[in-house]
């Protein structure tokens, strides 16, 4: 288990970690005097995001993101998924798919993981033991 203690980073590092990291989110103010302020929101979508941060990142994002608000939402495309002809009829399957619930929840689980044991590398956080323990476990699952 995951033993988070509050004091292993503290209010004053996050602060001068923000204060850091500020300047490249900066975006132009003004053309003509060249001010810059902080940007309000991400200037590429999610896809590129992904991609941008490579590795198993990139490599999960049409599985973990893609297909599941694919299936949510109401659109030809996730229609069309759970349509089937039968005969001369076309049959519209409305029951909960039980392999999508599974990969949604996989892969749900896969980029915590990948996350997690990217911000404890980047901040030489010391849980590397607990997530070299539960990819072992998780290996075991599947």
């Amino acid at each position: 288990m995951i033993n988070c203690r509050p004091s292993i980073i503290s209010p004053i590092q996050i602060v001068e970690a923000y204060e850091k990291a500020k300047p490249n989110f900066q975006k132009s103010k003004c053309k003509v005097c060249k001010t810059q302020e902080l940007s309000h929101s991400w200037d590429i979508d999610l896809a590129s995001m992904a991609e941008k941060v490579g590795g198993e990142i990139a490599t999960l994002y049409l599985a973990a993101y893609a297909n599941p608000v694919l299936e949510a939402h109401a659109t030809f495309a996730s229609a069309m998924s759970r349509t089937y002809s039968h005969g001369e009829k076309f049959i519209y399957d409305h029951s909960p798919s039980t392999t999508s619930i599974d990969s949604s929840i996989f892969h749900a689980f896969a980029l915590m993981y990948f996350l997690l044991d990217m911000v404890n590398g980047r901040f030489s956080l010391p849980f590397q033991e607990q997530l070299d323990e539960l990819a072992k476990l998780t290996s075991k699952a599947l």
